[in-house]
């Protein structure tokens, strides 16, 4: 019930004296902003470049893998059958290919599939056969992959070896080896 003849107005509610922040407190808080987000800007920047590093690794790393395959593939599809009469036999100095097995198949991985028919120990010229179809070496846009092929005739096998810049900037040259027994020599007649 209102009376009247009363003052019925309401007071205004009474407010603390301080109603915000002081210059002090902003700064601070300003400054402790400042170092949380460049803290988080450096993990940032540290996350973006690990992720770079990793998928260049990734990169080398399937890109030998993959020439890995074409060698196996190669060296599958390089069977007795296929070797060239004259590189069955011997012709004066040259020895038959299953004479020297390991050596023959690391020519051939070094001439790409391409090989000299005359003399198979001397790099392909315009007298070649073809054993098996080229690849081409394993490199990615910023990496450069290095390959050697040598052979071991005491042992009749072939090693492929990689070599590359690791893309981490704490490591160094990295390597990556396989080892082939050529395909074809289990084929070749007894000496």
């Amino acid at each position: 019930m209102v009376r009247f003849g009363q003052n019925s107005r309401h007071s205004a509610p009474q407010y603390p004296r301080h109603q915000g922040y002081t210059l002090v407190e902003v700064l601070i808080a300003g400054v402790l902003l400042t170092l949380v987000m460049s803290t988080v800007a450096r993990l940032n920047t540290a996350a973006l470049a690990a992720s770079h590093t990793l998928a260049e690794r990734r990169r080398i790393e399937e890109v030998i893998n993959d020439h890995i395959q074409l060698i196996q593939q190669s060296d599958s599809i390089l069977s007795y059958d296929r070797l060239p009469e004259r590189h069955r036999n011997r012709s004066g100095e040259q020895p038959a290919a299953c004479e020297s097995p390991a050596e023959y198949l690391a020519m051939a991985l070094r001439e790409q599939g391409r090989m000299n028919l005359d003399n198979w120990q001397a790099p392909g010229n315009n007298n070649t056969v073809e054993l098996f179809n080229s690849f081409s070496d394993p490199n990615t846009e910023s990496t450069s992959i290095q390959m050697t092929y040598s052979h071991d005739e005491t042992d009749d096998f072939v090693t492929v070896t990689y070599s590359f810049q690791g893309p981490e900037a704490s490591i160094g040259t990295e390597r990556r080896s396989i080892e082939l027994s050529p395909h074809f020599q289990s084929a070749c007649p007894p000496q």
